[in-house]
């Protein structure tokens, strides 16, 4: 009897992971340059390995062709690949890539509801053309029209921007302190001061 509970139970967790396997949007939103600026990163590549450590999953690619952002040659993508929205990725998978970076924990990541998609076989209907609203061939041919930024660098140039932007961020906090407000009552108190020490030492004058 607890057998026959326990297949249940797994073959109704089972239909319903089939059912709902990734709470995504039914469509993405048409391409555009509002949607393809959100990403950091954008470019085509293959996966030369799968990276498993403890919680985190990391794909290596190869750059192919840099579409977006300063990317390195080899470049670490953070996944999800445990629950039912895991990246499909495989080993010498071709993919292009849209990818974010995770300012606190320093990573590119990409997710499965966004705009990854991956080159299909020759052989292989591409059903992410449902999903995205566009093909390959078309969503390659906007990148190359909206976007010419894109740059393979090596790992040390990438940290050394990263550090040099940090410096020139650093080196304007005392500039930009304080509201607007709180500057324009700042400057009034200033003049004001300065008007007061003025009569001050004209009255001084005056007595001697």
């Amino acid at each position: 009897m607890l057998n026959r509970i326990f297949l249940l139970l797994v073959l109704l967790f089972s239909a319903v992971s089939f059912v709902y396997p990734c709470n995504c949007e039914t469509t993405l939103p048409k391409i555009s340059k509002e949607q393809t600026d959100a990403y950091t990163i954008v470019f085509s590549g293959y996966i030369k390995r799968l990276i498993h450590q403890g919680a985190d999953n990391y794909a290596e690619f190869v750059v192919e062709k840099p579409y977006k952002g300063l990317v390195p040659r080899d470049i670490k993508i953070s996944y999800d690949a445990v629950t039912s929205c895991k990246m499909p990725f495989f080993p010498d998978d071709q993919w292009l890539i849209y990818a974010k970076l995770d300012s606190v924990n320093k990573k590119w990541m990409a997710n499965f509801c966004e705009r990854s998609r991956k080159f299909p076989e020759p052989d292989e209907t591409d059903e992410y053309t449902i999903y995205s609203g566009i093909t390959l061939t078309e969503e390659l041919k906007f990148l190359e029209l909206n976007y010419s930024s894109g740059q393979i660098v090596g790992q040390d140039t990438l940290t050394m921007i990263q550090e040099e932007k940090k410096i020139v961020i650093d080196s304007r906090r005392e500039q930009d302190y304080g509201t607007p407000r709180q500057k324009l009552i700042l400057l009034i108190c200033s003049l004001a001061g300065m008007i007061i020490i003025y009569f001050i030492i004209r009255k001084f004058l005056k007595l001697k």
